[in-house]
């Protein structure tokens, strides 16, 4: 057995003495029994392989230098249901974790709601964790082992959902975080994945799964055109140019009719957009129907001057590029 808690078989060569393994088992680092410890996400996809939740730290920074993990995580802040109190008024919340395996030894409440599997683990302090899925509550008592990172669109990979003080959720996630959908969800301490982004990959794909931007507790139950409409809306509403915003009267006229489903998204590399961290950007580009969506805006807002809207300032900054192609 190695270091790594792996069991292997190797076969060693007299001429050169050197050893080869054959056989190993398991065949993933992060399907060993608590190789990243209490608290923390074991990842197949990063180096380190092992990272602290939101909302934790390293048990021994030492050790996890030396690359041993297994010591995992503390809280950075105690839950206030240790404490009995409350802050500003506040109890104890929870912050999703996406796209993962969930953890060994779950409870099986018998609720009817995701509000009530919440709330069951919410009123228990030792509950430490829930996941609702399939009309299906499971509980966490105590410490979290074995949580894995899946890749995006893996069947397997659930939504959990780990508690905390409320004190976290504003200086995790730089007061991002709200009820129901957050814009930002984290996943470990280093990595952030940010609504705004996901929403704008999302509709920009004509086969995006724009329901899954829903507030889990609604359960897909909307319209999915509405919902995309209502998004290209809104990643046109937070451009890093407030000229190519839109009017109080293109909103209005667009969020309720169906002219803005002939818009084009397209994605650009950026990184200057409010909808990247770094690396993506979309825009919403008007062009081909600007003159529709004009004539469309002025009769839903009379009192508006035509000549006040500056067509160029609601270009996309591609149309240059692409008229000069």
């Amino acid at each position: 057995m190695g270091a790594s808690g792996q069991i292997m078989q190797m076969f060693g060569l007299k001429a050169s003495k050197t050893w080869f393994q054959f056989w190993l088992t398991p065949s993933h680092a992060c399907e060993v029994y608590a190789n990243c410890g209490a608290f923390s996400i074991c990842s197949e996809q990063t180096q380190p392989l092992c990272a602290c939740l939101a909302g934790f730290k390293q048990n021994s920074e030492q050790d996890w230098n030396l690359q041993d993990y297994s010591g995992g995580c503390v809280r950075k802040t105690q839950l206030q249901c240790v404490n009995n109190s409350l802050t500003d008024g506040k109890s104890d919340g929870f912050l999703a974790n996406a796209n993962m395996l969930l953890p060994n030894y779950p409870q099986s409440v018998p609720v009817r709601s995701i509000e009530e599997c919440e709330k069951t683990c919410l009123n228990d302090c030792s509950c430490t964790a829930y996941a609702y899925d399939k009309d299906e509550c499971s509980i966490w008592v105590g410490n979290l082992l074995n949580l894995q990172k899946l890749a995006k669109g893996d069947p397997n990979g659930k939504t959990v959902y780990i508690k905390l003080a409320d004190s976290e959720f504003s200086s995790a996630a730089n007061d991002n975080i709200n009820k129901g959908r957050r814009n930002s969800e984290l996943i470990t301490d280093e990595k952030v994945e940010y609504f705004p982004t996901w929403a704008a990959s999302i509709i920009a794909n004509e086969g995006g799964d724009v329901l899954s931007l829903l507030d889990p507790k609604l359960e897909g139950n909307a319209d999915a055109e509405e919902v995309r409409r209502i998004c290209k809306v809104a990643c046109w509403c937070i451009q890093d140019d407030e000229t190519h915003r839109p009017s109080m009267g293109q909103f209005l006229t667009f969020s309720s009719s169906s002219l803005f489903s002939f818009f084009s998204t397209t994605i650009i590399l950026s990184s200057t957009s409010p909808l990247a961290l770094g690396w993506l950007a979309i825009e919403i580009s008007f062009k081909p129907f600007l003159n529709k969506a004009q004539a469309a805006m002025d009769k839903s807002d009379p009192s508006r001057d035509p000549d006040d809207v500056d067509e160029d300032n609601h270009k996309s900054p591609l149309d240059s590029d692409a008229s000069d192609a």
